[in-house]
């Protein structure tokens, strides 16, 4: 996200993914900015996440 002065901001935004009728939701429960503290967390791309929850399997982690 970049705010109106410029500045870019990262966001760690958590969200659950679910299996409904035959459409996928998306629901954010939090996001807030990222800080050095949360360490390095590997990237999931929302098409594996899609494709893993519509074949019933488990989720991969962060």
């Amino acid at each position: 996200m970049v705010y109106s002065n410029g500045i870019e901001v990262d966001y760690f935004v958590v969200f659950t993914v679910f299996r409904e009728s035959k459409k996928l939701r998306l629901h954010v429960e939090s996001a807030y900015p990222k800080y050095d503290g949360i360490g390095k967390i590997k990237k999931v791309r929302f098409f594996v996440i899609a494709k893993t929850l519509l074949n019933n399997k488990k989720l991969p982690s962060p």
